[in-house]
């Protein structure tokens, strides 16, 4: 959660957010990269306190380790698989020299696809600060992570500058107010936009406040003015799924800073074949905790983890050890519904040409496309893609889940009902 920003404040060094609160008011002393160029390597503009990217990365992690030390000791690292075999090195050493005693390294990718009932094939989009990172993988008994690479050399960071940018012309355009007139509402701007995103969620607009001058100006932003500034990353990541995702389709988990991005969704479903997952923000966290063991060999040192043996992700309440029954239908309003391998979509406004029906009645909470029931291998799969949630027996569903005959889905508040059935031919 703490972002790898860092900021050299009249002497003092800041990390962390308290880095990216500030980075507008002095972006000559900022620095964002160095997680991703994390090397002893002399940095350009070197000073005493941050001579390499690994002394900036050092502070960051002495930072994030302090606020946790005191509830734990022990720490696992879920990391990107693009880091190479001497950045690996490189930060199990910080770690030691941070006193971090570390249980183990696991890809992060991969802690994150298995929470998830899985099919093959499977892909994992994930979105850093300076690069789009997919990575693909074997399924078996084991869950393997065959490759990851960057498909895109261009960012959160920069993707954010541009919603940014199109917000701030909005604002000149509409009330003549200019945020990046002054490093301070230019800076007020950077720390508002994650909160308006996810308050726009999937609506097609949301209003933007700021106070300057005492005044409060409000411009109404829409999706579309988002979407057209990603008009040059949009393509460059569906040629490359494209020429991934084979005949019988694949599975794309998107990671939770990829869930809610402007027009994302839309635009990769319009791909054959894919079967896009929005992942929460706690999966990489729950994979590891459910799946990580010590890796650590007798001599102590470290492997980092790129395969796991399979497991598959239960409804709330249900082991793994449980053999749930397939339900073949959804019933709604006395009407069954057959469930196959295309998503059966659940909402206020699903598409004509779509698989799936559109909810009535007491349709507070309900999201337009808010859910989706799909067949996948052996088991039967609810997605949530909502903004307010989805229940299974009353039990919120994190991401997705398994779902068995006789099961209650509930979407909404206090919502529309749904059941799981078996009809037999």
């Amino acid at each position: 959660e703490s972002p790898g920003y860092a900021l050299l404040d009249n002497g003092d060094l800041l990390v962390g957010q308290r880095a990216y609160e500030n980075s507008r008011l002095k972006p000559r002393w900022t620095s964002n990269r160095f997680w991703r160029d994390l090397s002893l390597d002399p940095l350009p503009n070197a000073t005493a306190q941050a001579g390499t990217s690994a002394d900036l990365a050092f502070a960051h992690l002495k930072a994030v380790w302090k606020t946790v030390s005191d509830r734990t000791n022990q720490a696992v690292f879920a990391v990107p698989g693009t880091f190479s075999s001497e950045q690996l090195g490189l930060l199990a050493g910080m770690a030691n020299e941070a006193g971090m005693p570390i249980k183990g390294m696991v890809d992060s990718a991969l802690a994150a696809v298995m929470t998830q009932p899985l099919s093959k094939p499977v892909l994992h989009l994930d979105i850093q600060l300076h690069r789009v990172v997919l990575s693909n993988f074997n399924i078996g008994p084991s869950i393997a992570r065959n490759a990851s690479f960057v498909i895109v050399e261009s960012g959160l960071k920069q993707m954010r500058d541009a919603w940014i940018n199109v917000v701030a012309d909005v604002f000149v355009r509409t009330t003549r107010f200019d945020p990046m007139h002054t490093a301070e509402t230019e800076q007020e701007l950077y720390n508002s936009i994650s909160d308006w995103l996810t308050n726009l969620g999937d609506r097609d607009s949301a209003p933007f406040d700021m106070q300057a001058g005492g005044k409060t100006h409000q411009v109404m932003v829409h999706m579309d003015q988002l979407v057209a500034s990603n008009a040059d990353v949009f393509p460059q990541l569906v040629q490359h799924l494209r020429a991934r995702i084979r005949d019988d389709g694949a599975t794309v988990m998107l990671s939770h800073r990829l869930k809610g991005f402007p027009g994302l969704r839309d635009t990769l479903s319009m791909i054959p074949g894919c079967n896009v997952v929005e992942l929460d923000a706690n999966a990489v966290a729950t994979g590891v905790m459910d799946n990580i063991s010590a890796r650590q060999t007798v001599d102590g040192s470290l492997t980092f983890v790129t395969s796991l043996s399979r497991g598959m992700s239960r409804r709330p309440g249900v082991s793994a050890d449980t053999e749930l029954p397939r339900p073949t239908h959804v019933l709604y309003r006395s009407h069954a519904y057959r469930i196959n391998e295309r998503p059966f979509l659940l909402g206020a406004e699903i598409p004509g040409d779509a698989h799936g029906v559109n909810l009535t009645g007491t349709l507070a909470g309900v999201s337009r496309k808010h859910c989706s029931i799909v067949r996948r291998d052996d088991d039967v799969v609810v997605e949530d893609h909502s903004t307010y949630g989805t229940y299974i027996n009353e039990e919120r569903v994190d991401g997705s889940a398994v779902l068995a005959i006789g099961d209650r889905l509930r979407v909404g508040s206090p919502g529309v009902s749904l059941e799981l059935i078996q009809i037999k031919d």
